[in-house]
């Protein structure tokens, strides 16, 4: 990741990332701009009156500048009406098409952890980056500035209190960085993997 990068986080990620504890830190970690759509400000803030706490999280990091709220543009109406409207197997919701529209407008990195989404985005867009939050928690700058013990801390806190799920290309490595007894607690990791 250099640092003029910039990612377009959906609510999955601001979920798994306010559950990690560590959220700001991480931000500061991986040194690039990062956005949200007011589309998934909006789908977060209404998890408020569920309990949820994402929202708040969100509103700090807006706050503290570490994440940048963005309208869709009027150029991004027509990719972001695509991904929504139709038959049920090829769209998304709101917050993922927002966040795809504006991520191929913007030419940003889409960090997803939907799993439709990301077969929509690499089928229907195939040039455009889609990162997970396991991507994030992995990446080396992380692992540098807070240390692995940490990071596998904050995986397993996303995994515990956000469902976090992992694509299927880390699962493996987050197996192993878990150990046999943390991954046990982990349910929303795969049961034949949980032992």
């Amino acid at each position: 990741m250099s640092e003029t990068e910039r990612y377009a986080l959906d609510a999955s990620v601001c979920i798994n990332l306010a559950a990690t504890g560590r959220a700001t830190e991480i931000f500061e970690a991986l040194k690039a701009e990062f956005f949200v759509t007011r589309v998934v400000v909006e789908e977060l803030a209404r998890g408020r009156g569920q309990g949820r706490s994402a929202a708040d999280e969100l509103a700090t990091w807006l706050h503290l500048g570490f994440v940048m709220e963005q309208d869709l543009l009027p150029e991004s109406e027509d990719t972001f009406l695509s991904l929504v409207g139709g038959p049920a197997a090829v769209t998304i919701d709101d917050g993922e098409a927002a966040t795809i529209a504006w991520a191929i407008t913007n030419d940003a990195v889409i960090v997803t952890d939907d799993r439709k989404a990301v077969q929509i985005a690499k089928v229907r867009f195939p040039l455009l980056k889609v990162l997970s939050t396991t991507d994030l928690l992995l990446h080396g700058n992380c692992q540098n500035a807070l240390g692995p013990s940490a990071v596998v801390d904050c995986i397993e806190n996303a995994l515990l209190n956000a469902f976090m799920r992992v694509p299927i290309d880390q699962l493996d490595r987050v197996v192993q960085l878990l150990g046999p007894e943390r991954t046990k607690k982990c349910r929303s990791l795969p049961s034949a993997v949980r032992g």
